[in-house]
């Protein structure tokens, strides 16, 4: 397959831009996730896509807390929106999910847990997955824990962070 019959969107994200840096993907939607709301430029991008990874979204647990109503219209009415514009194609989508739709989990889940989101952001991707799910498409739905790597706000990387932190604490202790 072409990269050029693939999409990402949410491309300038985290995770889209990795996903395009490895890939040479076509990258859609800049880091605002706004653009995923305009059916007509949607639409023209997504056509003749064979293949699209789903990963634009907004992402802040706390602010989507503060602005529920805009988390909803972006990830979930934006993906109803993709679905809209791939509808009646063999589109494949690999979409990008969350852990967060588990819950507050103190054990290790699998996929088949039961979906427990405690946040608007989490109901946003678990509602998301549910439309993929029903949209008939060939649908992958990845739902990731801990993402870390190059470029990424130490804000987002959760307990990579703290045991990347406690490591180097421990070293630098060693030494004196």
């Amino acid at each position: 397959m072409l990269m050029n019959d693939c999409l990402v969107t949410g491309g300038e994200g985290f995770i889209g831009s990795r996903i395009v840096a490895e890939t040479n993907a076509q990258s859609f939607d800049l880091k605002s996730g706004q653009d995923i709301l305009n059916q007509a430029q949607l639409t023209e991008a997504l056509r003749a896509k064979k293949v699209i990874w789903h990963c634009a979204a907004k992402v802040s647990v706390p602010e989507s807390v503060a602005k529920p109503e805009e988390y909803h219209r972006t990830n979930v009415e934006g993906t109803r929106m993709l679905l809209s514009a791939t509808e009646k194609t063999d589109t494949r989508i690999i979409f990008s999910s969350s852990a967060a739709v588990y819950g507050e989990a103190d054990y290790p889940v699998s996929e088949t847990e039961i979906l427990n989101p405690t946040s608007p952001y989490a109901e946003n991707k678990r509602d998301a997955e549910e439309l993929l799910r029903e949209s008939g498409l060939p649908t992958v739905i990845l739902r990731y824990f801990n993402v870390y790597g190059p470029g990424q706000s130490e804000a987002y990387a959760g307990v990579i962070s703290i045991f990347i932190r406690s490591f180097t604490r421990r070293r630098f202790d060693n030494l004196r």
